[in-house]
């Protein structure tokens, strides 16, 4: 979004009185390269998000994990990706609680209908191309051709078991995996909220976690229902919750927040872990 011809507001665009460059370490975060030394990476604040995490449309010194790092004076490590999903982001924080085990954990959830499709729909959506390489890569001078899965499900049943035998499921990427066009219910991106909340926390050894969800949630229609159901899931897990904020500024693409509102969150965040 942080380009003249897919900003949300012109004018701002062209006014916006800060640089914008965009950096990224050689794990493909816009962070700075992570320590080496396991203790360092534990005693680090690390911060998980999608594009506001990120900082998308305004400088690294204004996204709130650089920010937070400033004011606190603890290495913060940001992992966040633009146009992530909750899935996404609940699988990275799951890894890094499994491998790193880190004193703190600072989540910010992303938009509700943000869910990934499963290996098995990526498959299906593919499901003629992907056979057609894999049977070209075992078929034998006597078998029929194949070229769709409908032909292969019509094949002797033991081709299907030769071709099955020596075919790993190839494994998808979060590319892959990234869709934001599924259709779904209100109920079902709520449904998927909350396993993607409970997953994490279920992988928690004995980290801090401190939950928090982009200005969207505070706009969105039914912003009293989900604010129930977060605080029905924060009794029932017993986990930290920042509550929803609004947007104070915006960055140069009119969309994300910029440096008066990532503050805004840094001062709820420090607030959080002083208690």
């Amino acid at each position: 979004m942080d380009s003249l011809a897919s900003c949300l507001n012109v004018k701002h665009f062209k006014s916006y009185p800060h640089q914008v460059e965009y950096r990224y370490n050689s794990r493909g975060f816009r962070d700075a390269e992570w320590p080496e030394d396991i203790n360092q990476l534990k005693n680090a604040i690390w911060c998980v998000g999608d594009s506001f995490t990120v900082g998308v449309g305004a400088p690294v010194e204004h996204t709130w994990p650089y920010i937070l790092q400033k004011r606190l004076g603890i290495r913060t490590i940001n992992v966040s990706m633009d146009g992530a999903s909750n899935t996404w982001i609940s699988r990275k924080s799951k890894d890094i609680l499994q491998t790193i085990n880190p004193k703190t954990l600072i989540i910010h959830w992303s938009f509700l209908n943000r869910r990934e499709i499963s290996d098995h729909e990526i498959w299906n959506t593919h499901a003629d191309e992907s056979i057609q390489e894999v049977y070209r890569m075992f078929c034998e001078p006597d078998w029929p051709t194949c070229n769709t899965m409908q032909e292969f499900a019509n094949l002797p049943a033991h081709i299907q078991e030769k071709i099955l035998s020596r075919w790993s499921k190839p494994c998808y990427t979060d590319e892959d995996r990234r869709r934001t066009d599924l259709e779904s219910t209100l109920e079902q991106d709520l449904q998927n909220l909350v396993s993607c909340i409970t997953d994490t926390v279920k992988n928690n050894k004995n980290s801090r976690i401190v939950h928090s969800f982009i200005p969207e949630f505070a706009q969105h229609t039914k912003s009293s229902d989900l604010q129930g159901i977060i605080d029905q899931l924060s009794a029932d897990l017993g986990i930290e919750i920042i509550k929803y904020f609004f947007k104070r500024d915006r960055a140069r693409d009119y969309h994300h927040y910029d440096l008066i509102t990532a503050n805004y969150f840094v001062d709820q965040l420090l607030e959080s872990l002083s208690q």
